[in-house]
C-alpha cells in the first residue's frame, strides 16, 4: 500500500531540512513549512472590492480548527485553501484563478479554491427570488469547463443576509412587520428604489430613519426578502431570523468548507508543504535539488487523496453522475462525510 500523502510530505520536508542544513535561509524557511503542518487549517477569503469579504468573514470566523484571512489579492502564500469571493460569475474568475496558480504543481492539484458567488441576494434584480436564481447559476457555473479546472465548488451566499438574519433585533423585526402588515400592491412601488424607500413622503407606517437602518442591515433584496417571508406564515422574530439565515446560503457555504476543506486538512496542509518546497528547491539551487523535485513530483502524481478530492467535489456538483444510493455510498467510502 502506498503511503499517505501527508506522511510523503513530512519525509520530504526533514529530507530537505538535512539537505540544506549549510543554508540558514533555506533551513528557515524549511523549519517554517514543518512548523506550519501542524497548525490549523489556513483559509484565505479574498476577492474585489464591495465583494463582502469582511461580513463573509465575520460570519465564518468561528469555525473552530480554522483559521480565516481576509486578503485582497491572490495568490495568498501563507494559505492552504481559498475561498474567492466575486460579486457577479464569469470566465474572467477562472482566468484570475488560472494565473494565479503560480506553479505546475499547484495548477496541476486543483483542489484548494471554492468560489463565493458573494453577492446572492441581489440577483436577479434584487428580485425575492433572487438567492434562489444565485443557487441556480452556481450550480451551472460549477458544470463550467473553465472553473472546474480552478476550483472545487461554486457557492451563492448572501453574508449580509445572514448576519442580518442571526442579529435581527425586536425593534427591526416589529418595524418590518409593520411594513408586512399594508398590502403588497401599497408597498411595492416603494420597495423599486432606495430613495423610494426611504422617502420621507413614502405613506408606510415606518419611520424614515427606521427604514434607512433596515436598508443598512439587510439591503432592499433583504427587505424584500423579509417582508414576503412575514407574510407568509414566518411571523415571529425568531422565525424570520431563522429564515433569513437558511436562505442566505451560509449554511451550504460552510457544508462545503467543512466537507472539501476541513475533512482534508492533513492533504490540504501537504499540498501546501509540497508547493512551497518545491519553490523553494527551484529558488535555492542544491546538489539534491533534482532528486527533490523529483521525488515531489512523484508525491503529487501518485497521491491518491488529491484525486479522491477531486472526485468528492464532481460528486456534490453532480458532475459525475450516479444513482443516488451509489453516490451516497461513494461519497462514503471517498471520506466525504467525515
Amino acid at each position: 500500500m502506498s503511503a499517505a500523502l501527508p506522511d510523503i510530505a513530512w519525509h520530504l520536508l526533514t529530507g530537505a531540512l538535512a539537505s540544506y542544513r549549510d543554508q540558514p535561509r533555506a533551513a528557515a524557511a524549511v523549519r517554517r513549512e514543518l512548523e506550519r503542518f501542524e497548525e490549523p487549517l489556513r483559509i484565505a477569503v479574498a476577492g474585489p472590492p464591495r465583494a463582502g469579504k469582511t461580513t463573509l468573514l465575520g460570519e465564518l470566523a468561528a469555525r473552530r480548527g480554522v483559521i480565516f484571512t481576509e486578503t485582497p489579492t491572490i495568490p495568498v502564500p501563507d494559505a492552504d485553501a481559498l475561498l474567492y469571493l466575486t460579486p457577479h460569475p464569469g470566465e474572467s474568475v477562472a482566468y484570475e484563478l488560472a494565473d494565479a496558480q503560480v506553479s505546475t504543481l499547484a495548477r496541476a492539484t486543483p483542489v484548494d479554491t471554492i468560489v463565493v458567488l458573494s453577492r446572492a441576494d441581489e440577483f436577479g434584480g434584487g428580485r425575492v427570488d433572487g438567492l434562489g436564481s444565485a443557487r441556480m447559476i452556481a450550480r451551472r457555473y460549477q458544470r463550467h469547463v473553465a472553473l472546474q479546472q480552478v476550483c472545487q465548488a461554486v457557492v451563492a451566499a448572501s453574508a449580509r443576509i445572514g448576519y442580518a438574519g442571526r442579529t435581527l433585533t425586536a425593534p427591526e423585526h416589529a418595524a418590518l412587520t409593520s411594513l408586512a402588515s399594508r398590502t403588497r400592491e401599497e408597498t411595492e412601488r416603494y420597495l423599486l428604489s432606495v430613495d423610494r424607500f426611504v422617502d420621507p413622503q413614502a405613506p408606510v407606517p415606518v419611520d424614515p430613519a427606521v427604514r434607512a437602518g433596515l436598508v443598512e442591515r439587510l439591503g432592499l433584496p433583504g427587505v424584500r426578502l423579509a417582508l414576503t417571508l412575514l407574510r407568509t406564515g414566518s411571523a415571529t422574530r425568531d422565525e424570520l431570523s431563522g429564515q433569513l439565515v437558511a436562505r442566505s446560503g451560509l449554511d451550504d457555504l460552510r457544508d462545503a468548507i467543512g466537507e472539501l476543506f476541513i475533512e482534508w486538512r492533513p492533504v490540504l496542509k501537504a499540498r501546501s508543504a509540497l508547493i512551497a518546497l518545491d519553490a523553494l528547491v527551484r529558488a535555492q539551487p542544491h546538489p539534491d535539488g533534482a532528486r527533490l523535485l523529483a521525488a515531489l513530483d512523484r508525491a503529487l502524481a501518485n497521491g491518491h487523496e488529491l484525486r479522491e478530492l477531486r472526485l468528492l467535489a464532481a460528486l456534490r456538483a453532480g458532475r459525475t453522475r450516479l444513482p443516488a444510493p451509489d453516490r451516497e455510498e461513494a461519497v462514503r467510502l471517498i471520506g466525504g462525510t467525515g
